[in-house]
């Protein structure tokens, strides 16, 4: 999901928040007090933590469409994506975002 973003997402808004969803999963995961007594947690949580930087690196210069949202990775959008996506953000959110074009 953050290389898609990074690249310039290229479906519509619904599917970018479907595929956002699944950071949601995860957090509930690591906030789980039986995930938090396994070993394997505190390296789940520095993955977690090494991809969600990359992430805010995605959404920096984005537009913020959600500011009191809970979760920070649904307040912001990409600063750019493919057509599609750019259409369908400036659709749902009357916010302009950089076009990428596709790479071939």
């Amino acid at each position: 999901m953050v290389k898609l973003c990074a690249e310039g997402y290229d479906f519509d808004v619904s599917e970018y928040l479907n595929d956002l969803s699944i950071r949601e999963l995860l957090q509930d995961a690591v906030d789980d007090p039986v995930v938090k007594s396994l070993p394997e947690c505190s390296w789940f949580s520095a993955e977690l933590s090494r991809i969600d930087d990359g992430f805010r690196t995605v959404l920096t210069n984005g537009p913020v469409v959600q500011p009191d949202e809970s979760h920070w990775w649904r307040r912001s959008l990409p600063a750019r994506g493919q057509q599609e996506f750019v259409d369908d953000v400036r659709e749902r959110y009357g916010v302009d975002i950089e076009v990428i074009e596709a790479a071939d």
